[in-house]
């Protein structure tokens, strides 16, 4: 199941998940086997959303294991890797939550020779914007998020 929100880290070093609720929770397949690309797309069109990146986290389920405890910050998943770490995780700890927030994709011209590859960079924007509080999510069918002041999450 898909849970919107946003990681933040409180004062005191505490990391909190601030639920962004308008686009309600939705259910996402997940499986031995399934690449981080597979689960992106599945998320994506589970939401009806274009033109975003899905940022994958979730939260260490045993923190007091860790010096850091409460201050331990969420994993990303970025990678095949920690799609498959995440996976370990979850058979461990059948309740574990795996998050996402969208971020918009934002193309920018290669202005330089000197990148590596030579090929164009991709700017990754937050979808969500922070000074005025909101932004708008290309559902492609209307605006279903005006107001929306915080990251989508999947759980």
């Amino acid at each position: 199941m898909v849970i919107c929100g946003e990681w933040f880290c409180s004062s005191n070093g505490e990391w909190k998940l601030e639920i962004y609720n308008q686009l309600f929770s939705r259910v996402v397949p997940i499986h031995e086997g399934i690449t981080l690309v597979a689960l992106n797309e599945a998320i994506l069109q589970e939401f009806g959303v274009k033109g975003v990146n899905p940022l994958l986290s979730y939260s260490v389920p045993n923190k007091n294991m860790f010096a850091t405890k409460d201050k331990t910050p969420p994993v990303l998943v970025t990678s095949e890797v920690g799609l498959q770490y995440y996976l370990k995780t979850l058979r461990e700890n059948m309740g574990l939550n795996l998050f996402v927030k969208f971020e918009e994709k934002v193309d920018t011209p290669n202005l330089s020779s000197e990148t590596l590859g030579g090929s164009a960079k991709r700017k990754v924007e937050s979808l969500y914007d922070t000074a005025s509080g909101s932004r708008n999510v290309d559902t492609g069918s209307g605006d279903i998020s005006s107001g929306v002041s915080k990251s989508l999450m999947f759980w």
